[in-house]
């Protein structure tokens, strides 16, 4: 079998400061996040915008691994968690602090409208800074907000839900937190590198797109035990297809004669009923390994076949070909030529 891409656990000392900056920076989104939690009352909106700092911190952790050249998964795994640990505690910790000023006002003004004893503005004031010390902590604030609940529908409207639903809501906005700081710094640490140049192999080209006319195509491609079988693309009985196999490289920026990686893709085109296109893929291979010499019979393969295909087509609209032909297999010659 040919030999894929398999990380290496190994990782580079910048990993560490990177991490820093990065809870740094989640940290900060934190704080915008609740700010716009708190100003936006639409609980659809309030998804998106936990769907968007999930995709802030993956960046994060894709740029931490990067940074750190972490080739390692259970640490990838750690920088993703540590993200999403400091954006949800920064959240909550934020949100709490926020809500101080109000409960020593509350404090304060249930003292001056108190029937059983008269105190002065200043003892009220004095009386509501003592409460928020000792008595109004981060776990009250907590018991607080489950008790409270929020209201569904218009500010003001609807019914107050509180109590375990409390929970439920901060455990999905925590799960999607997670998954996507996780997610994007896991992403990272499979991305194909050089140890022997310590460089990420992250100059992505697409070498070719090949129609796919029959299952055999597919069979062709999966079959593969070997990189030369891996390179003998399958011939196309037709240009037109909806389906076709993505060859793509992965590959150090500059360093044509180093190893590159291959991924081939199922692409495959359809309409749904509103009329717009989707695009299903379905990886074939994954980071298949190229030596320089297969990195260059690959692009030479495509470009001849390319030049066949392009030659069937220009026959086909010339008409120098029968239009049952138009459907039929390429002609010998140029199935020899691919060859």
């Amino acid at each position: 079998m040919f030999e894929t891409y398999k990380p290496s656990g190994g990782f580079g000392l910048m990993v560490l400061p990177a991490l820093l900056v990065g809870m740094i920076v989640a940290v900060a989104i934190s704080f915008l996040y609740q700010l716009l939690l708190n100003l936006i009352p639409f609980i659809y909106i309030n998804v998106l915008l936990t769907v968007g700092a999930g995709f802030l911190l993956s960046i994060i952790g894709i740029s931490i691994c990067s940074w750190g050249h972490c080739r390692n998964r259970m640490l990838g795994f750690l920088v993703g968690l540590m993200l999403a640990v400091s954006f949800l505690g920064a959240k909550f910790w934020f949100q709490y602090q926020a809500s101080i000023p109000e409960i020593r006002q509350a404090v304060v003004q249930e003292l001056l409208a108190s029937k059983d004893f008269q105190v002065t503005q200043e003892d009220a004031e004095k009386a509501a800074d003592s409460f928020v010390k000792t008595e109004y902590s981060f776990l009250e604030y907590i018991q607080m907000r489950v008790d409270q609940g929020w209201n569904i529908g218009r500010r003001g409207g609807g019914g107050p839900v509180a109590g375990w639903f409390v929970y439920l809501v901060w455990l999905i906005e925590a799960g999607i937190i997670a998954f996507m700081a996780i997610t994007g710094a896991l992403s990272q640490t499979a991305t194909p590198y050089s140890e022997k140049l310590s460089a990420w192999a992250n100059e992505e080209e697409i070498v070719m797109s090949l129609p796919i006319s029959d299952a055999e195509m597919v069979a062709q491609i999966n079959q593969a035990t070997t990189v030369d079988q891996l390179l003998e693309i399958p011939i196309p009985k037709t240009d037109q297809s909806n389906i076709f196999a993505i060859y793509k490289t992965n590959s150090i920026q500059g360093q044509e004669l180093e190893d590159a990686y291959l991924t081939v893709e199922l692409l495959e085109l359809s309409v749904n009923s509103k009329g717009e296109q989707e695009k299903t893929e379905t990886p074939l291979v994954t980071h298949a390994i190229l030596s320089s010499e297969k990195r260059k019979e690959l692009v030479e393969n495509a470009s001849l076949l390319q030049e066949a295909l392009a030659d069937y087509r220009q026959a086909v609209d010339d008409g120098s070909l029968e239009n049952d032909s138009a459907e039929g297999e390429l002609s010998d010659e140029e199935s020899s030529e691919q060859a």
